[in-house]
């Protein structure tokens, strides 16, 4: 049909292999051969899915887009429009003619980049005033007006002398105690309540961290009488502690390993407290009179400081051991090597086995699961 010249009556009852040449579009160079594999690879798609290639007539042929609009001016037009448009620059950006008139309203569109000299600029306008020129015309009765700076953000009124003036000041209200002489207008207090001591702060940092919160608050204009009133903070109130210094607890450990080394008879008061922790301390194995005597002198320090002290109605009952029977019997290694010997031989052995002894070696077998 293609080699014919595709007339219509080599053509499909339907004009299938017309209507698909239509929609498909074409390849550069390619052959008959590869053509008709093509209209014939969607000719056997649209029977395959039950749809015809075209249901209301013929498509048209397919037209290709139209091409990004490219320059029209020379390079050296160009050139000379980035000489005009610097020249116009330099001497002010005056308003002479229509060509100074073009180069005003471009200006006015494209911000101007911080730090721009004045060739960079004049390519930016000439970039944007060919573009313009190759896509549409410029609107000469469209004003655009110029644009306006976005307000920035409230920077520091003061200076770094009225800055550090007010640090001297403060320094030297807290040095005096924070006298009201020294903080006329309260602001020193007001701010010194609000905000929170830190650990082991000097005064200079102190000074320092009230000062900035203080030329905050004059920043963003926020009256000093608006902020609330905070009392100053309090500290916890710490638990009463008896502390006893090195030699004193030396000297307790010494008469602890004195007492435990003559048997540790009941004398006097100091050993009556000594017998009872040391019946309340459980005993380590291999432990040596040294580590015990610090154990004991241990616990006797911390109850001195929290002030406790035991009685003989505290004292727990004596620790007794578990009833023999309540224990499990423990098996030699001659027992367990007995055990494995018999249970391998009832791995190894094919026949059945009724023997009451066996039995557990079954129950555990069916629990355990077979590894691969």
């Amino acid at each position: 049909w293609m080699r014919n010249g595709k007339p219509s009556n080599l053509d499909s009852p339907d004009g299938d292999f017309a209507k698909i040449d239509q929609m498909l579009p074409k390849k550069k160079g390619q052959t008959p051969e590869d053509r008709a594999k093509e209209i014939e690879g969607a000719l056997d798609w649209c029977r395959n899915v039950g749809v015809k290639p075209v249901e209301d007539g013929s498509v048209p042929a397919f037209k290709k887009a139209g091409s990004i609009p490219v320059s029209r001016r020379t390079p050296d037009e160009r050139q000379e429009d980035v000489e005009d448009i610097l020249d116009w620059i330099r001497r002010g950006k005056p308003d002479e003619d229509d060509t100074t008139e073009e180069f005003k309203k471009i200006d006015q569109l494209i911000p101007p980049k911080a730090g721009q000299s004045p060739e960079d600029r004049a390519r930016e306008l000439e970039g944007a005033l060919d573009w313009a020129r190759n896509s549409q015309p410029v609107d000469d009765d469209h004003e655009v007006p110029p644009f306006d700076k976005i307000p920035s953000i409230p920077v520091n009124r003061r200076t770094p002398e009225d800055r550090q003036k007010d640090v001297d000041s403060i320094l030297h209200w807290i040095r005096n105690g924070k006298d009201d002489k020294d903080d006329k207008s309260g602001d020193f207090e007001r701010v010194d309540q609000l905000l929170p001591k830190k650990p082991l702060q000097r005064p200079e940092e102190r000074a320092r961290d009230l000062e900035g919160c203080l030329d905050w608050i004059r920043n963003n204009d926020i009256p000093s009488e608006d902020l609330p009133s905070v009392p100053p903070m309090k500290n916890h109130p710490e638990a009463p502690v008896v502390l006893r210094s090195p030699n004193e607890r030396l000297k307790d450990l010494d008469d602890i390993l004195n007492w435990v080394r003559e048997g540790k008879p009941v004398k006097d008061e100091p050993t009556e407290e000594f017998s009872t922790i040391d019946q309340l301390l459980p005993q380590k194995k291999g432990d040596t009179p040294e580590n015990r005597a610090e154990d004991i002198e241990g616990v006797l320090n911390w109850m001195r400081s929290n002030r406790l002290k035991l009685t003989d109605e505290e004292l727990p009952e004596d620790f007794r051991k578990v009833p023999q029977g309540m224990l499990p019997k423990s098996r030699s290694p001659e027992d367990r090597e007995k055990d494995l010997e018999d249970v391998l031989t009832w791995i190894r052995s094919k026949e059945p086995n009724d023997n009451p002894e066996l039995e557990p070696f079954k129950t555990i077998d069916q629990f355990l699961p077979q590894h691969p």
